[in-house]
């Protein structure tokens, strides 16, 4: 099914470029705002959460780091990959003069929203590992697994974006709903607070796996569990097809819907 995609990979590449470079277009700064954005995100976490909440008792057991680096390692991948899924909902919506004039897949273009979304991440992520070290976490060659976790993560957040901006396309109320339920969604994995105790149902939440590998590797130097690469694996594939198969179900109608 990715197949569809492949003819079209350069196309995706140059136009989340594109989108990466003209972001900030109009602006003094221009490009460095992709640096400045999250680099100041970081630095009010670990203002407000190393300063001004430090009474509260924000440590983190075995990691030598502050706590903005915990909230980090969460926060600056679950915003990429809400981002991916929201611009995905959305695409067939902004690109419906390409999608009735030029015979482009529909999926080209929630592909793009995705793309541009991991060239975000990407830079986010690099910022924060400067930054980590900076304040005193040691790396370890298991920093070398998080970007392919990450891209795991953006592969889901491509398949749920696909699924429901398909389902936008016929029902509009789903892009609302959506960006209402991801606020809720957010809380119910441990992003903001800490992980100190496991709830079987967090393996039916689809961020856990990702959330949870990622800071193993990069906070503690450890190797997620087999299960949870089997998760994060299996829920890629599983609404990547999904996404799919509701694609091609309903994209006979979708255009004369658009």
């Amino acid at each position: 099914m990715l197949s569809d995609l492949l003819p079209y990979h350069r196309y995706i590449r140059q136009n989340a470029l594109r989108d990466i470079r003209h972001r900030y277009a109009g602006t003094g700064l221009g490009l460095f705002w992709h640096v400045i954005s999250p680099l100041l995100q970081i630095l009010v976490y670990y203002y407000v959460f190393s300063h001004i909440f430090q009474k509260i008792g924000f440590d983190l057991p075995g990691v030598n780091a502050p706590f903005a680096v915990y909230l980090c390692s969460g926060m600056l991948p679950w915003v990429s990959f809400t981002e991916a899924v929201v611009r995905g909902t959305g695409a067939f919506q902004d690109n419906a003069t390409y999608l009735r004039k030029l015979p482009i897949p529909g999926p080209v273009f929630v592909a793009t929203a995705a793309a541009t979304a991991t060239l975000q991440l990407s830079i986010s992520l690099a910022i924060l590992v400067l930054f980590s070290v900076s304040m005193g976490l040691h790396p370890t060659w298991t920093w070398l697994l998080l970007p392919v976790i990450c891209a795991l993560w953006q592969i889901v957040g491509f398949g749920l974006g696909l699924l429901l901006g398909t389902l936008n396309v016929f029902f509009r109320d789903v892009f609302q709903m959506l960006v209402a339920l991801l606020q809720i969604w957010m809380w119910s994995v441990p992003i903001v607070y800490l992980e100190d105790s496991f709830h079987p149902w967090w393996v039916l939440n689809p961020p856990y796996a990702f959330l949870h590998s990622v800071r193993e590797v990069f906070l503690y130097g450890r190797l997620p569990e087999l299960w949870l690469w089997g998760a994060m694996i299996g829920w890629g594939v599983l609404l990547v097809t999904t996404g799919m198969l509701v694609y091609r179900a309903l994209r006979a109608e979708l255009r004369d819907v658009l």
